[in-house]
């Protein structure tokens, strides 16, 4: 079908040109292009990194790093791959068509409306605005719950028996979350306000996130050396719960 050729064709793509897309600057004609979005999507995931690292390291006990590290790398990257290419496909699919246009939905300013015109044109089309907005949902109440136990995690000074927060604290976290985004929505700023949000807080981030990696890597290569078990006192790790030696370390 269309969706899978365009996937495979892209996937192509992306593997060819993704060094030149990710250090192009466009200097001769200067669009503006690499600013308002390569950058943003560079820094946009920069911004919740820590928080989604201590969520998966909560979540990922009794895994091998090996797995640890497949799984984020491989898992969401073939996710996000297949999202994009079964919806992309047929946004494009449609418009090639010309049974419908996306793109002059978004142009017109109301891009969500268009999504569920994209979607009425399958043969299931309700049933597939139903499944839509469940999986909408599912995803805003998943990642919610993964940011509050992040960073009720790493706010609270004493947890339970569990390495678990407080219920309360995980609640506020929530509230907080909830309340950043609405309160951008409903003062209806700009597209441009969030961009440059995220480019703000991600860019001491990048820094940190630098030198963490640097200190693992550091630790790892002095692990592969030391034969035997790798001791960890509990306290160290009290959010992660490392178990291991090195080569099958579970976390």
């Amino acid at each position: 079908s269309f969706s899978q050729k365009l996937f495979v064709s892209s996937l192509g793509y992306m593997f060819q040109w993704m060094p030149r897309m990710q250090l192009f600057s466009d200097p001769f004609i200067g669009s503006g292009f690499p600013e308002d979005w390569t950058i943003f999507f560079i820094a946009f995931p920069l911004t919740y990194a820590g928080l989604m690292g201590v969520f998966v390291a909560k979540i990922s006990k009794g895994r091998t790093m090996k797995e640890l590290v497949l799984g984020c790398m491989l898992g969401i990257s073939i996710g996000t791959w297949v999202f994009f290419g079964i919806n992309s496909g047929l946004a494009m699919d449609r418009h090639l068509s010309g049974t419908y246009s996306l793109l002059n939905e978004v142009t017109s300013g109301d891009p969500y409306r268009g999504i569920f015109t994209l979607l009425d044109t399958l043969p299931l089309g309700t049933i597939s605005a139903i499944v839509y907005v469940v999986c909408v949902f599912g995803f805003i109440t998943t990642t919610l719950d993964a940011a509050s136990l992040a960073l009720a995690s790493t706010t609270t000074k004493w947890l339970d028996a569990d390495n678990a927060p407080s219920k309360r604290a995980r609640l506020f976290w929530c509230v907080m979350l909830t309340l950043v985004p609405l309160s951008i929505m409903f003062s209806g700023a700009p597209f441009n306000a969030l961009k440059s949000l995220a480019i703000l807080v991600s860019t001491p981030l990048a820094v940190i996130i630098t030198f963490m990696t640097v200190g693992m890597m550091r630790w790892m290569m002095h692990d592969k050396h030391v034969p035997g078990m790798l001791i960890v006192r509990p306290e160290d790790v009290a959010f992660a719960g490392v178990e291991t030696t090195f080569g099958t370390s579970k976390v």
